[in-house]
C-alpha cells in the first residue's frame, strides 16, 4: 500500500502505521476495538495513539466518559510533509554553513590517522579522484609496478580515464611498468611531455604509488585492495627505492 510509504517517510513506527490505518478505516472508534482488529496489546495501542496525537495525525473526543479516537483531516499529512521539507532545506543550509568547520575537524582526524584501507572499484574511483585533486602541474606522481591487474578490462578502462584526467591538469607521472603490461594503457603513451615510462623485466604483485606525503599500496585484484599510508618519512623512503629502480629500469 502506497500510503504506508508516506507514513514511513514521516518516521512512524510499524505499530503507529498499523494503528493509524486502522483508525482511518474504522472512523471514530475506541481503543478496545482497535485492539480487536490489530491484535496489539492495549498498552501498545495507547502508547502509539498518544504519539500519533502528538504528531497531529489522530485526535479524540470524550462521549459519555468514553474516549473515541479518529484521524485528523488528511490535509494534516500534507502539512507534516511540507514541514519536513522545510526542515530538510534548513538543515541543508545549516550543513553548508558548518562545512568549513567540519572539514577542519575531518582533516585533523585524517592527519592523525596514518593508515587507511579501502576495497573495491568504487573506492578506487574515490581515491584516485582525491589524488588528482591534491596534485597540480608542479607535482609528480610516481608509480612502481604498474600491471594489467586481475581484471584486465576494468583495469585498462579505469586507468585510461585516470590518465586522461591527469593530463588535462598537466600532472606529471613517472611510471615503471611490469614488462607484461607494456602498451596496455594506451593513454600513458599519448602524453609524452607529461608521462615518463620505463619497464622492469618481472611482475610485482603490488603497485606502489607515491605523491606528496602519501604512499599507496594497490593490489589490483578483481576486487582491488588499497592501503594508504600518509607519512612524509615513509613516502621519502619509498621514493629512494623508486629512484634506485628507475635507474636500472629500461625504456623499451
Amino acid at each position: 500500500m502506497e500510503i504506508k510509504k508516506i507514513l514511513e517517510s514521516l518516521e512512524l513506527t510499524k505499530n503507529e502505521i498499523k494503528i493509524y490505518l486502522e483508525v482511518l478505516n474504522l472512523g471514530k472508534t475506541k481503543a478496545n476495538k482497535i485492539a480487536e482488529t490489530t491484535l496489539l496489546h492495549t498498552s501498545k495501542i495507547y502508547e502509539s495513539l498518544q504519539r500519533l496525537i502528538e504528531k497531529g495525525l489522530v485526535s479524540y473526543v470524550i462521549e459519555n466518559k468514553i474516549k473515541y479516537f479518529q484521524t485528523t483531516p488528511l490535509s494534516s499529512l500534507n502539512l507534516i510533509l511540507e514541514e519536513k521539507e522545510t526542515e530538510l532545506k534548513e538543515n541543508k543550509k545549516l550543513l553548508k554553513s558548518l562545512m568549513p568547520d567540519l572539514e577542519i575537524l575531518q582533516n585533523k582526524s585524517i592527519e592523525e590517522t596514518d593508515i587507511r584501507v579501502y576495497k573495491g572499484w568504487k573506492s578506487m574511483k574515490f581515491i584516485y579522484s582525491e589524488l588528482r585533486d591534491k596534485l597540480t602541474s608542479k607535482d609528480t606522481n610516481y608509480i612502481l609496478g604498474a600491471s594489467k591487474g586481475e581484471n584486465e578490462k576494468i583495469t585498462k578502462l579505469f586507468f585510461e580515464q585516470h590518465l586522461t584526467k591527469l593530463a588535462s591538469k598537466k600532472i606529471k607521472q613517472k611510471i615503471i611498468y611490469n614488462l607484461n603490461a607494456k602498451n596496455n594503457i594506451e593513454n600513458s603513451y599519448k602524453y609524452k611531455k607529461l608521462f615518463q615510462i620505463k619497464y622492469i623485466p618481472y611482475n610485482t604483485p603490488t603497485e606502489f604509488n607515491m605523491f606528496k606525503d602519501t604512499t599507496m599500496l594497490v593490489f589490483l585484484k578483481k576486487d582491488p585492495i588499497i592501503i594508504i599510508i600518509k607519512n612524509q618519512q615513509i613516502t621519502d623512503a619509498f621514493l629512494i627505492y623508486f629512484n634506485l629502480i628507475w635507474g636500472t629500469a629500461t625504456k623499451d
